[in-house]
């Protein structure tokens, strides 16, 4: 079994995500492959932003917000020929942001 993991600058744009998609594609046509993705970059250094700005009682909601629209327009941006797919991403995503955001107040 062949081990994969990617993350950051590795998955910080579309075409970046699709390399990777390709690169695992390719090496489960011939193996069985576990694949272990860790967040797109620069979203670590934004959660680690957000964060402070909360415990410092800035605004922190604003840069959350941005960081849900990023991940929203990368999954569009990815353009999935299945939309009822696209839809069950896209509302697992705000619910991920939505639990951030009552964490964070």
């Amino acid at each position: 079994m062949l081990v994969q993991k990617f993350g950051g600058t590795s998955l910080a744009s579309t075409e970046k995500l699709q390399i990777v998609a390709n690169i695992i594609k390719q090496a489960s046509s011939s193996q069985k492959v576990s694949v272990i993705l860790s967040a797109m970059g620069k979203v670590t250094d934004d959660l680690k932003n957000i964060i402070e700005a909360a415990i410092e009682n800035n605004d922190w909601q604003s840069q959350l917000d941005l960081l849900e629209s990023k991940h929203h327009q990368t999954l569009l941006d990815l353009a999935s020929p299945c939309l009822i797919e696209v839809q069950k991403q896209q509302t697992k995503i705000s619910y991920l942001f939505k639990e951030a955001q009552a964490k964070l107040k």
